[in-house]
């Protein structure tokens, strides 16, 4: 949760043995081919993208070696994310992030999350309501107006010089 890591991909190549050649892009664990990394959300064998909010990241385990008879027979490692759980209490947040008007990217990032009881019971003894039933939302949104914008801008040919060579291509 303190580190400034968004991307569970990015987040699991700081472990040993796995390696990304770029923020974001796919994991090689052990040497493996990047499509030997095996994702699994909430015990759920997931393909293809598996983007998941940081906030809604409860706990997140990395498996390079010594795979466990629950998760099969694996080429390369696992990745297995378990979602956060409810709180005891009501609570919630939002982040909005913008590099707008900073740089050429126009990065902006805005998550928001929901999480408490919906049911709870009584304990005499404790003085203390027990959540039994609660709910866990969370979600997260990026735009970017430039993904990879060009080092000093982009070249532009001016009327003239587009219409010199219309007239004498080479």
């Amino acid at each position: 949760k303190q580190i400034g890591i968004r991307n569970v991909n990015t987040l699991a190549a700081i472990t040993p043995g796995v390696y990304q050649s770029d923020d974001g892009n796919s994991l090689s664990m052990r040497g493996g081919r990047t499509n030997a990394t095996t994702y699994f959300i909430d015990g759920v064998k997931v393909r293809g993208v598996t983007t998941v909010p940081q906030k809604a990241i409860g706990q997140l385990t990395v498996i390079t070696g010594g795979t466990p008879a629950e998760y099969g027979d694996m080429i390369g490692g696992i990745i297995s994310i378990t979602t956060a759980s409810p709180s005891y209490k009501l609570a919630g947040g939002a982040e909005l992030l913008t590099s707008q008007g900073l740089d050429p990217y126009g990065y902006n990032l805005i998550g928001l999350n929901l999480s408490g009881p919906i049911l709870t019971k009584y304990i005499d003894s404790i003085n203390y309501n027990k959540p039994i039933l609660g709910f866990f939302i969370a979600g997260e949104g990026e735009f970017q107006k430039d993904s990879r914008p060009a080092f000093g801008g982009i070249p532009v040919l001016t009327p003239d010089a587009l219409s010199d060579l219309q007239q004498n291509p080479l």
